[in-house]
């Protein structure tokens, strides 16, 4: 019963392999066998990557004799990347699993079940602390000479850490759970867990170079830290330098504290997925009713759905975040900036014209990110037929997607490009075209993505990411406004001679002005109707 459980549990962690989801039908042998193969090149890329940082390091610390550092410190990397890529696994199939009524409901024993999710969670942080340690312990017999020790001892470590990074994500998972059952909307966790996530992975990346020098530069520094605060590492360090003492100290803590996890999980673990704590029993109190109008309430629809889903903000709302980050720093850093533009434009005159053009498209890609109305007739899905059959007409509908999109885009933008412009000192007439071109290509996105679903609309999915993450609509909306930023600033680079800034921003501003016009009669007449019928 259990070689069951796991099987059926490895089947869940990787289902996309082999299930279809737009259409939840299996994938043909080609399909499964590409997609392995591309997930394996990925892997393969993560772990060349982590090679190259372990050579970088390990070319300074190993010729010190600083073995234990190494490993101390991609012991640290390996079980961060094995818990952040495993904890919310954990969560949803340990803690939330959609199916433990039904699995509960067999003659199967909690144990055994709960054996298996545990099982599937440690192969998922496995699997992700290898990324790292694979090509540590690679590079480290590359550069050291080696014996029994130095090949076993990194390998036991390996197999240590994933006991440590299993307990955690259960006691992360279960903080996780916490806090989602407390939570109303969840999605708006899940958001922000993810940008703040973005973000430090973006600042390590761009700091990387910076920190592997300071690293190797203050090695000293760095081991009196290693061994004062965070001695468990230092004690890492020693086993994968070929410690057997520490290795065994190591298992036997690991084992220890996983011991106690399980056991207190065993006995806790029927209360745990039976129980919902964060929902109250609804009570009744009697309040007036608010009413509002049709289109507002279309309008509040679209806003519950958008805010409902993680996916969705993440996907297509993207683009709201970097607008106001990209406004936000520019303003703070304004006195760095203005230097450098002033430097430049003194030692290049024939740049000057070209600045607002290039800001222009740089900033429309930006705008452009935002495709909320791309996937927002597919999301309708299956129960399209309930606004259809609604008093309502189609175009009232079609608007209050629109009019979502500029609600949220049109005034970040207007902010986006009127900061770039008093940052830029840009001429009166420049910024005012400026910010034209920027909010006409919120419109051109919302009219644009919209009428791009209604020509090709998705509503048989069986998960809400095909739609916002592998529907041809998104893609075109996203990647259309990056060549729209290429159309507005090459043609400039040979008209700059001819034609000035403001005249050239001007004709941009109407033929972004008739296209908006000209998609949204066509959705007004044509999309519309085809709405109706879908």
């Amino acid at each position: 019963m259990l070689k069951a459980l796991v099987k059926k549990q490895f089947m869940e962690l990787f289902q996309s392999f082999f299930l279809n989801r737009k259409t939840g039908r299996a994938r043909s042998r080609g399909a499964i066998i590409g997609i392995i193969a591309g997930f394996a090149i990925l892997m393969l890329f993560l772990c060349a990557v982590f090679a190259v940082l372990a050579f970088g390091m390990g070319a300074d610390l190993l010729g010190q004799g600083q073995d234990w550092l190494y490993f101390s410190l991609f012991s640290l990397i390996a079980m961060f990347m094995g818990v952040f890529g495993s904890v919310f696994n954990t969560y949803s199939s340990l803690y939330a699993a959609k199916d433990n009524d039904l699995l509960l409901a067999m003659p199967i024993p909690p144990r055994k079940l709960l054996a298996s999710r545990l099982i599937g969670v440690y192969a998922l942080g496995l699997m992700y602390e290898a990324e790292v340690m694979l090509p540590t312990i690679i590079i480290y017999w590359i550069l050291v000479p080696v014996n029994a020790a130095r090949i076993l001892c990194p390998i036991g470590l390996t197999l240590v850490l994933s006991l440590f990074v299993l307990s955690l994500c259960c006691i992360l998972g279960w903080v996780v759970a916490l806090i989602s059952a407390r939570l109303k909307n969840k999605s708006f966790i899940t958001v922000f867990v993810s940008l703040v996530f973005f973000a430090l992975y973006y600042v390590f990346i761009i700091k990387a170079n910076t920190y592997l020098q300071q690293i190797t530069q203050h090695t000293d520094e760095v081991a009196r830290a290693m061994k004062s605060w965070l001695y468990p590492f230092y004690q890492m360090g020693l086993a994968g330098a070929g410690s057997a003492l520490s290795l065994l100290i190591l298992a036997l803590i690991a084992a220890a504290l996983f011991a106690v996890i399980y056991f207190v999980l065993s006995r806790t673990f029927l209360r745990i997925v039976t129980v919902n704590r964060g929902e109250k029993k609804a009570v009744y109190r009697e309040k007036p009713v608010k009413t509002a109008g049709m289109k507002s309430a279309l309008l509040r629809r679209e806003f519950k759905r958008f805010t409902a889903n993680a996916t969705y903000m993440l996907n297509c709302g993207l683009g709201l975040v970097m607008m106001l980050g990209i406004a936000v720093l520019v303003v703070i850093k304004a006195a760095q900036i203005r230097p450098v533009l002033s430097r430049l434009l003194l030692e290049n005159p024939s740049f000057a014209p070209l600045l607002p053009v290039i800001l222009a498209g740089l900033a429309v890609s930006i705008v452009g990110m935002n495709a909320i109305t791309a996937p927002s007739v597919s999301l309708e899905g299956k129960s399209l037929w309930l606004i259809q059959s609604m008093p309502v007409r189609a175009r009232d509908v079609l608007d209050a997607k629109q009019m979502m999109h500029l609600v949220l885009v049109l005034p970040l933008t207007i902010l986006m490009s009127l900061c770039l412009c008093l940052v830029a000192q840009m001429p009166i007439a420049q910024s005012v075209l400026f910010i034209a071109i920027c909010a006409l290509s919120a419109c051109l996105s919302s009219a644009g993505g919209l009428a791009l679903n209604l020509l090709r609309p998705n509503l048989n999915w069986t998960s809400e990411g095909v739609p916002i993450k592998q529907s041809m609509p998104v893609f075109i909306a996203l990647f259309g406004f990056w060549a729209l930023a290429a159309a507005i600033i090459v043609p400039y680079i040979f008209l700059g001679k001819v034609l000035r800034p403001e005249l050239y921003l001007g004709i941009w501003c109407i033929v972004l002005g008739l296209s908006v016009a000209l998609i949204n009669l066509w959705i007004a007449r044509r999309g519309a109707a085809i709405f109706e019928n879908l």
